[in-house]
Formats: C-alpha cells, structure tokens, sequence
C-alpha cells in the first residue's frame, strides 16, 4: 500500500544518533488490503486423464513451461494392466470364436441328419399311405386293418421323428445365439481395452504453454509429477489463454468483509519487483474454504482483472494485489513504525530544535504502512520515523 504527498529528510537526533525523519503533511491515505495469490487465465484448455475404470500412473510428462504445437505428447500413463487385460480379453474372444465355429459346425451336421431322418420317416409313411389304397376292397378285413396300423405307425414315427428334431434343432440354435451374444460382450470388451491403450497417451488438443495442475498428495496438495496416479476425468494439464490472465488471491474473512466488485488495485509479481500492474476487482467470493488441509481459518478468494497485460506475464506465478477499498483527502498520516502504543495511549516522537520528545496523539484508519493521526500533529512538524523502545516520561 502506498502514501502520497509525504517527505522525509536526514538528520541529526537528540543524542546525536542519526534517524530517519518524517514531514508531515496533508495528503491522500488510501486504506488498502493486501493479499496474495497467483496469476491465472480465465479461459483455459483442460487435459484430463481419460475416463477409465481405475487410477492411472503417470510414466512420463511433458516439463511445466514448455510451449506446445497441437499432437504433441503431454503425458502417458503407465499400460501394464491393460496390455494384461488385452492379452486375456483376446485370449477369451479368440476361445468364445472357436466354440461359435464348432456350434456352427454341429448344426449343419444336425441339419443335414434332419433332413435324412424326416426324408426316411416321410418315405414310410408315403408307403404305408399308398399300400393302404392299393389294398383297400381287394384284400380281407384283417389284412386291410394291418395295412391302416402301418400307416399310423408311420405317421406317429414321423411327427416323432419331425419332434426330436426339431428340439434339437432349436437347442443348438439357442446354444449357438448364447454363444454369440457372449462373443459380442468379449468383442465389446476386447474393443474398450484396445481404445483405452489408444488413450494411455494425450496429446495437445491446441497450441500453448503447458501448466501443470495440482492434486492432494498425503493431506497436501502438489503439482502433478512423474509416479503420481490420478483419477479418471482429473485435470492435470491446462493450456491457457493469455489473453485471459488475471489475478486470484486469498483474503480474511474480516477482509472479504470489505471487499466488493469495481475496487481498484496494484498487482504486483514477486519473479518481476519491477513491473507493478493496475487492475480492478472482479468477484469476491461468497463461501470460504481451506487452502490447507490442516489450515486452520478460511480464507475467501478474490479475483483481480487486469488493466493492461505484460508479456512476462505466466499463469502460476506468485502475484501480490493491493486492493483500496477507501481514500481519504487532506488528512495528516504517520508511517505505523513511527507509531508506540503505551499505557493506553498512542505516541509519535517530535523532533524538535533541541532533540525529540513525546507527543500523544488520536489516530484513525490505518493501512498496511500508514495510520491517520486526527489530534496531536500539525502540517510541518517532523517525527522519528521509528519510535523508541519507551516514550520519554513512561
């Protein structure tokens, strides 16, 4: 957080030890708060594991900061349990395809004696039909009653015949359909398997610069690395926009109290001291949570558009924001180290002609570097920038 309109000169101290002065003077305190956080991009291309039936272990990963094309490799995951599954998935298909082509051949023999048990049970019974009509009115009774018994012998053989058949004709057919449907489940599965060794390797959906994301590690989280294993459907690589970048930070719940959409800012990286960004608040968030597993408040996130970009600019680099939530005018403002509280009361040193003495003073709002002084001070006077252990008289 920053000051305006203050000045500060060198001088000699009672004692004759040398100290840093403050001019007082009326001026703009902006009451800030600071937190920190990180850079991120809004919109950003996700590269999840696939979604597979168990937890995949990285083998190999593309280095965090490495500029992609679209098709190269970003990360493969360890295939031993699935080149095992695929051998025995085959294995299986291959036997269930093997006992489909030895049904197949059973019911074309079967047919084939079908057709050669009920030809022979038809023939007998064309035979016993035509003996019947040949005979009848030119043999005695008792040999015509013989000649209808044969014929009914042979219907009865036939509808038998034509029965037994027919059972077994639909139970090898009933075989051979179970069987298949089985060979579809095995092909199904053979096929799922192949498709997910096609997916033990991603790569680049897009162009970009590799960030890796993070997951628990034991009650931590940590960024995605080689060994680690991770869930279907978990995103480990983003691919950012950067044309999106912003800032998130985290802040207290007494300070999320403060905060709102429109409140101006100064975002600040701790890799480039240097380069100091305007931005503006976007969002405070609503529900806290802990950024630790073993944290013990929470903290709300904030997010900070910014005003103009900066090639140096990488999503994960630790950023600082300094947000102003109120600016007061025309009021006298004191460096806090310049400030002792004691025996109730607040107390700056005045330098005087002479040396330095006590002044008790009434304070108002602070920010993270300056406090208001309301009573006690005036336009001009100068103050020992650090105060001493004790004011004089205590």
């Amino acid at each position: 957080m920053t000051a305006a309109a203050f000045g500060a000169v060198w001088l000699l101290a009672g004692g004759g030890e040398e100290a840093f002065l403050f001019t007082v003077e009326r001026g703009r305190l902006d009451l800030t708060v600071e937190a920190s956080g990180e850079v991120f991009a809004e919109r950003s291309v996700s590269v999840a594991a696939p979604p597979l039936r168990s937890r995949l272990q990285v083998i190999w990963l593309v280095k965090e900061g490495t500029t992609v094309k679209e098709g190269d490799l970003l990360v493969r995951f360890d295939p031993a349990e699935l080149e095992k599954e695929r051998s025995e998935r085959e294995a299986e298909l291959r036997s269930l395809e093997a006992e489909i082509r030895q049904k197949e051949a059973q019911l074309e023999a079967l047919e084939d004696d079908y057709a050669m048990q009920l030809m022979g049970a038809q023939l007998d019974y064309d035979l016993a039909r035509v003996q019947l009509v040949e005979d009848e009115g030119l043999v005695p009774r008792r040999e015509l009653d013989q000649a209808r018994l044969r014929l009914q012998n042979a219907g009865d053989r036939l509808e038998r015949t034509r029965s037994k058949l027919d059972a077994e004709r639909d139970a090898a057919v009933s075989q051979a359909r179970i069987l298949e449907v089985r060979r579809k489940n095995a092909q199904s599965q053979y096929d799922f398997v192949l498709d997910s060794l096609k997916k033990m390797e991603i790569r680049a959906p897009s162009p970009g610069l590799v960030v890796i994301n993070e997951i628990w590690k034991g009650g931590e989280s940590g960024k995605v690395q080689v060994g680690d294993s991770v869930w279907q459907g978990f995103s480990i690589i983003a691919l950012p926009d950067f044309s999106t970048l912003q800032v998130k930070v985290w802040v207290s719940e007494v300070d999320a109290g403060i905060l709102k959409e429109g409140q101006p800012c100064t975002v600040t990286l701790d890799a480039f001291p240097d380069l100091s960004l305007p931005g503006t608040v976007r969002s405070v968030g609503q529900v806290g949570s802990k950024r630790e597993y073993n944290a013990a408040k929470k903290e709300f996130e904030v997010v900070a558009g910014l005003d103009r970009l900066d090639e140096r600019l990488k999503p994960g680099m630790t950023a600082r924001a300094s947000i102003t939530v109120a600016g007061h005018e025309g009021v006298l403002f004191v460096p806090l180290e310049s400030v002792r509280q004691e025996d109730g009361g607040a107390w700056v040193h005045l330098r005087g002609r002479f040396g330095s003495r006590a002044v008790k003073v009434t304070l108002g709002e602070r920010n993270a570097t300056h406090i208001i002084v309301q009573e006690g001070l005036a336009p001009g006077d100068r103050i020992l920038m650090l105060a001493p252990e004790k004011a004089p008289g205590s």
